[in-house]
């Protein structure tokens, strides 16, 4: 507060950092002697000939509340913001400066904070706020390091992300504006396909756990807005030692590229599944030949003589697109899921893959899709959803196959079925660390920043 009293230009970028989050200004009172003390509201204007040392100003100041007067969210932003604009210290340690705020705020705080940092500075940050932690990413800062620390007895566990992997993931616009970071403050995250899947596969579970009397596990299920962007997710969260399963609709094995991917991120070898995966292939194909130009062009032309009105209309336009569908075998398989395949040999090279994907945390629906749980609703995605909650979960007969289903998701066991984190990104330190005299040889950037202190 003695560095604000002798510079206006800071004072004034505290007071907008204040404003942006409070909606409120913050002024420093000059002329209270020996207590130099903030009040919250707007700066008196002065008068003509007035400056901020006239007592016609400080009267009017003294009328506006004083900060520390106000709540444990005001004073704790303001406090926060004051170290890091202001103090000359290299290390700055916050810890859990969130406490005390809105999730708005803990957000402008921590861009606030990223953003004051200098290349002389070094600012390390104790959180479990999942609205802090995307506040700093969105800052974009070069250096920012993210450490997920959990404790196994008397043992940490250090897991990095690095640089690159931050960047990677906070360019894609879904995963960005999602809240799958909040995954690294749990236990373990399903992640599924959509948000709707999240909230339906979490509300069987916790209907499942609540027949049986059983406490919810420390699980998030979040979204990773499609097949495609879960490699993405998958392997951010691995590097930072979360636990991963993933459910996934049947026509994940549709596309080569991109389950191959998921298995690599989970920790699998896509060369042992490629060979099952080919069959699988040729299985489905077989099944359900794809559709000649000429049959598509007759489905379509049938579609359009139904068509009453001389506009298309919207019936018609669904019609027509789910005939275009109808063209790729896959289409079947994803509607029958495993009953899209013989029994015998092909069914049993299927079954040989799913049991591979599920040790390594890729849960695959065995209907197909999760509409087929409850196919009689006739609605899809976030409708079904809505729709098949308002039943009994508990006890509806439609929604056995899903409470099955579920259930072997997380009665696998604790350790298999989990996408374990990675080991070579893992660093484990006592927790008692602090009664070793010495730091080991392998922390030389320790040893070198502990110098320059002057231990």
């Amino acid at each position: 507060m003695h560095v604000l009293f002798k510079n206006a230009v800071l004072e004034q970028k505290v007071n907008e950092a204040f404003k942006a989050a409070f909606k409120t200004g913050l002024v420093l009172n000059r002329g209270g002697g020996k207590v130099i003390a903030f009040h919250v509201g707007e700066k008196p204007k002065l008068g003509l000939g007035e400056d901020s040392l006239s007592p016609n100003y400080f009267n009017q100041l003294r009328q506006l509340p004083f900060l520390h007067h106000q709540g444990h969210g005001m004073r704790s932003f303001v406090g926060c913001i004051l170290h890091a604009f202001t103090s000359p210290a290299f290390i700055h340690l916050l810890d859990e400066p969130e406490a005390f705020l809105h999730p708005p705020h803990a957000k402008l705080l921590a861009s606030l904070l990223a953003r004051s940092i200098t290349t002389n500075r070094q600012l390390i940050i104790a959180t479990h706020s999942g609205d802090f932690l995307r506040g700093l990413l969105d800052a974009n800062v070069v250096s920012l390091r993210v450490i997920r620390l959990t404790r196994d007895g008397s043992v940490n566990h250090v897991h990095e992300l690095d640089g690159n992997s931050i960047r990677t993931l906070w360019a894609d616009p879904v995963l960005r504006f999602s809240n799958v970071l909040d995954a690294i403050f749990h236990g373990g995250v399903v992640i599924c396909e959509a948000d709707s899947d999240c909230r339906f596969y979490s509300a069987i579970l916790g209907a499942v756990l609540e027949k049986r009397g059983e406490i919810s596990p420390d699980v998030m299920f979040a979204a990773s807005g499609g097949k495609d962007r879960m490699p993405i997710l998958i392997q951010a969260l691995r590097q930072l030692g979360v636990k991963i399963r993933v459910i996934a609709d049947f026509d994940v094995l549709r596309d080569e590229e991109t389950l191959f991917a998921i298995i690599r991120t989970l920790g699998g070898d896509s060369n042992l599944v490629e060979p099952l995966w080919r069959q699988l292939k040729n299985n489905v194909q077989s099944q359900t030949p794809p559709l000649s130009v000429n049959q598509v062009r007759e489905q379509i032309t049938s579609i359009l003589d139904e068509n009453a009105t001389a506009s298309v209309s919207d019936r018609t336009v669904e019609k027509i697109k789910q005939a275009l569908k109808a063209t790729s075998p896959w289409h079947y398989a994803k509607l029958a899921g495993v009953n899209a395949l013989a029994s015998g040999q092909p069914r049993a090279k299927l079954d040989e893959l799913l049991h591979y994907l599920k040790n390594y945390g890729l849960f695959v629906v065995h209907c197909g899709e999760i509409e087929r749980f409850v196919p009689s609703i006739g609605t899809h995605g976030p409708k079904w959803v809505a729709q098949a909650l308002a039943k009994d979960i508990s006890t509806d007969p439609e929604l056995e196959t899903a409470r099955i289903f579920i259930t072997e998701v997380f009665d696998i066991g604790p350790d298999a079925g989990w996408c374990q984190p990675q080991p070579p990104n893992e660093v484990k330190t006592k927790a008692d660390s602090k009664d070793s005299p010495t730091l080991p040889p392998s922390r030389p950037l320790w040893r070198s920043l502990l110098e320059k202190m002057g231990f």
